[in-house]
């Protein structure tokens, strides 16, 4: 028969941020592919919240994109190199800050010839919160972190074996 065009219209009121997944199934006895299922998955973000990797690649490419006070999820997983704030205030947290699992799980690994986040000294609201700091480096101080007179909150975050002479 003839194709059939199918609009579906969510009702998102009320839904809370997050993934939602449904599956759909179409009967028709008349059809060649009687019947048939579809997985539909839907998002809902709200404006200011970020997702890495699922939204940016990198946890620099959101910093960079994102405006000031937003906040920027990161998902568990190894995140290689080194992260500038870009004088943004931000909130930079892991998903689950009280699970300590979680917080060992989302690691920056610095690559070992600079600081793994680096702050230009602009910020004054600027939240690291549920991560693991690892593998920086720098010559004078601040192999891990580089403050350079921001004004940060860090909690809940595991800073280890990094290296500043």
């Amino acid at each position: 028969g003839d194709p059939v065009q199918v609009t579906l219209t969510p009702k998102i009121e009320g839904l809370r941020r997050g993934l939602y997944e449904c599956e759909i199934q179409i009967l028709d006895p008349s059809a060649l592919n009687h019947p048939r299922s579809f997985i539909v998955r839907m998002r809902i973000f709200r404006r200011g919240y970020y997702f890495v990797p699922e939204e940016f690649e990198t946890i620099q490419l959101a910093i960079s994109a994102v405006e000031p006070n937003s906040v920027i999820t990161i998902a568990p997983g190894t995140y290689i190199g080194s992260i500038r704030t870009n004088g943004k205030d931000i909130v930079l947290t892991g998903q689950d800050p009280d699970h300590w699992q979680t917080v060992e799980n989302t690691s920056l690994q610095g690559n070992g010839l600079d600081p793994v986040i680096q702050f230009e000294g602009s910020e004054k609201h600027t939240v690291i919160r549920g991560l693991t700091v690892t593998g920086g480096y720098a010559e004078t101080s601040g192999g891990g972190i580089v403050g350079n007179a921001a004004k940060v909150t860090i909690e809940k975050c595991i800073i280890e074996n990094n290296a500043a002479e």
